[in-house]
């Protein structure tokens, strides 16, 4: 059975999918692609065709009330 430091620390690492992005955003999927292009977003992590957002820089960028000077 995990610990709750593993869970924790597999938490941290988890990324996020784009309507996972909009609804913590409280916003549409497009609207997260807009503002992936526009670099109002954190980059993403793109693998495979897959693009994601690391769990951590999401919530570190919601929490420094989201700065537009991402890249």
């Amino acid at each position: 059975m995990p610990t709750k430091e593993q869970d924790i620390a597999d938490n941290r690492h988890s990324m996020f999918t784009a309507k996972q992005v909009a609804d913590i955003l409280n916003v549409s999927t497009r609207t997260v692609h807009r503002l992936r292009s526009s670099r109002e977003l954190p980059s993403p992590v793109e693998f495979g065709g897959n693009v994601r957002w690391r769990r951590s820089v999401i919530e570190s960028w919601i929490s420094d009330g989201c700065p537009s000077d991402q890249i």
